[in-house]
């Protein structure tokens, strides 16, 4: 079987904690040929480790004018989901999720199912109709 589609993402992270991050890059790929590119700083509202900022080239100057993650995710959610992504644990959804709102934390589940769950604006939980995943 040949894939002739797959999406690239990749993120930046201003710290070890890896809750946050400072910088994020999509590209989708038909067909051998990038059809798509998106890359952004991110504001992510944490400090910054010696080690990430050299690691990375990002420093806590560079993205303090920058959009937060929640206001990019509000760009890109649509596109994401086509290709099956969706934020895993949305703001206010924590009595359905029992976690609490990450707005950094995307979630591979499939073409279908993230259409599905943008378009309803619902949980994988409620997706699935089950009460503990």
């Amino acid at each position: 079987m040949e894939i002739s589609r797959f999406v690239c993402f990749d993120v930046e992270t201003p710290n070890r904690f890896n809750s946050r991050m400072s910088a994020i890059g999509i590209t989708v790929i038909e067909n051998g040929k990038i059809i798509s590119e998106y890359y952004s700083l991110v504001n992510p509202e944490q400090r910054f480790d010696y080690f990430n900022v050299k690691l990375t080239g990002i420093s806590s100057r560079m993205v303090k004018n920058e959009k937060t993650f929640p206001e990019i995710w509000e760009e890109i959610h649509d596109q994401l989901a086509q290709f099956g992504f969706i934020l895993r644990y949305p703001e206010g959804s924590e009595g359905v999720t029992g976690h609490p709102y990450e707005p950094w934390h995307i979630r591979y589940v499939g073409e279908k199912a993230a259409e599905e769950i943008t378009r309803q604006e619902i949980t994988l939980e409620e997706y699935l109709n089950a009460d503990d995943l």
